[in-house]
């Protein structure tokens, strides 16, 4: 595992403290961070490419849940 440093923006998401939404094994736990992110959050892409630049696959990030991240990243490494 890495340590990776949140952005500036980070500090100013909905999903500060919603760990158990975020990185939830429950459908509809994630469906909620999923709608969270969607429809309150200024920083979708911003969050979603921090993902994908820092391969985080586990959880919820830009609106997409980790099985989303490692379709959208194996389809960029493909494109490249």
């Amino acid at each position: 595992m890495f340590n990776v440093s949140a952005p500036s923006w980070f500090q100013s998401t909905p999903c500060i403290g919603e760990d158990q939404l975020f990185f939830s094994a429950h459908p509809s736990k994630r469906r909620m961070a999923v709608a969270i992110c969607n429809n309150i959050c200024q920083h979708k892409e911003e969050c979603l490419k921090f993902a994908l630049d820092n391969r985080q696959t586990l959880g919820v990030w830009g609106g997409k849940t980790g099985p989303d991240l490692i379709r959208l990243a194996e389809e960029l490494a493909s494109v490249d």
